[in-house]
């Protein structure tokens, strides 16, 4: 799949920085895989939704081991944790929660490099030596706002990062740092690859711009700076963004 080049409108940090033409976003010609830069699809609760505590119920008839009735519950982190009853399909440890999430399948970048990991310690602690990757969820920009889409549009909030769909390029999207969860690298069921990956320039801004959202500045050398800088003094700064 080769990325459609993006119209980027006068306003938006792409623009300025000369990516109207493209640029951006490329093409994984030496195939599709799992890379710093990549964009995929994956499943992305939602994190202002609580989640629900599962618990299995006590049976209608005789105990099966290979059936649960379901209770959910709300989630209380202070409250007691529920230990099921030994039903095979919901195993847990006495300090493990089992719980249920809403979400949706999104775009999703991936943001961190692909770290090595120690040789797993044994089959018991796996879990130590699990390698993740970090990916950032991006979300339909049309349903939000358009006041705040148009400063998110213009570089004025570290945790949002206003972008052009590369499989949809007419639909605008905002990728969402401070949403950043990680994804089990071995767990190919769980992503589908779009086959577009960013540029090079642009993982030199998306650096600079996790930069400005972890530690909330930006480098008074950077593109990202000079963009943020000159898009406010051009539209100015509306109520509650950032400096």
């Amino acid at each position: 799949m080769s990325p459609e080049p993006a119209n980027y409108p006068e306003d938006s940090l792409q623009d300025l920085l000369g990516f109207r033409g493209g640029g951006w976003w490329e093409e994984q010609v030496d195939g599709i895989k799992l890379e710093r830069g990549a964009l995929l699809w994956t499943f992305v609760p939602h994190p202002h939704v609580a989640a629900l505590e599962l618990e299995a119920a006590p049976p209608a008839g005789p105990p099966d081991p290979e059936r649960a009735r379901i209770r959910l519950t709300a989630h209380e982190l202070g409250a007691r944790p529920v230990v099921s009853a030994p039903v095979p399909a919901l195993a847990q440890r006495v300090d493990e929660r089992l719980l249920a999430r809403r979400g949706a399948v999104r775009l999703a970048l991936v943001v961190s490099h692909l770290h090595g990991y120690p040789p797993q310690p044994s089959e018991a602690r796996r879990w130590m030596t699990a390698p993740l990757v970090m990916v950032a969820p991006c979300f339909d920009a049309a349903r939000w706002p358009a006041p705040l889409v148009d400063s998110v549009r213009r570089a004025q909030h570290p945790q949002y990062l206003w972008e052009r769909s590369p499989v949809a390029p007419h639909e605008p999207m905002i990728i969402r740092l401070d949403a950043m969860q990680p994804l089990h690298r071995e767990d190919r069921a769980a992503v589908r690859f779009t086959g577009a990956r960013l540029s090079g320039d642009a993982l030199d801004l998306l650096d600079d711009w996790l930069a400005w959202f972890l530690t909330g500045s930006i480098a008074e050398d950077s593109d990202l700076y000079a963009a943020h800088r000159t898009l406010r003094e051009l539209y100015g700064v509306a109520s509650g963004e950032d400096g």
